[in-house]
C-alpha cells in the first residue's frame, strides 16, 4: 500500500502477481492451494432416540480413578445419541477393541436398546 502511494506504472498489479507466481523462493515457502477432499453429507435414515450413536475415544490422559475408587483409567469413551444429544462419558483402562466394545455394551447398549448404527470419527477404536 505504501509503495502504491509513491510509485505506479501501467500493468503494475499484473506484474507483481506474475513476480509472485514465478519467484522460486516465494513458491518454495507458499502453502498448497489444494482444497481438502471431504465426503458428501448423507441424510439420516432413521430418526428415533437411541437408534444412531456417535462414539469417540479421548486418549491418553493422566492416570486417574473412577467413581468406584479404582485406579488406572487413562482413556474416556464418549458416546452421544444423535437425536436426543444424551452424552455418556465412560472411563476405560485399555484401548483394546474387546475392552471398548465390552464397556460400550455393558454401559450403554444393554441399558437402552439395540442400535441401528454406531458412527465413529474414523479412528480405529474397535481394533
Amino acid at each position: 500500500m505504501a509503495l502504491a502511494c509513491r510509485a505506479y506504472f501501467p500493468g503494475w498489479r499484473s506484474f507483481t502477481g506474475m513476480l509472485g507466481r514465478t519467484c522460486p523462493t516465494c513458491n518454495m515457502h507458499q502453502r498448497s492451494r489444494q482444497r481438502l477432499q471431504q465426503a458428501n453429507l448423507k441424510t439420516m435414515r432413521e430418526f428415533r432416540p437411541m437408534a444412531v450413536i456417535h462414539a469417540d475415544l479421548v486418549s491418553p490422559l493422566p492416570e486417574g480413578k473412577s467413581s468406584r475408587n479404582q485406579w488406572g483409567f487413562q482413556y474416556i469413551l464418549s458416546i452421544i445419541d444423535s437425536v436426543t444429544r444424551y452424552l455418556w462419558l465412560l472411563p476405560i483402562c485399555h484401548k483394546t477393541a474387546e475392552y471398548v466394545a465390552t464397556t460400550q455394551f455393558d454401559e450403554v447398549i444393554s441399558r437402552v436398546s439395540v442400535l441401528s448404527a454406531i458412527l465413529t470419527s474414523g479412528w480405529r477404536i474397535y481394533g
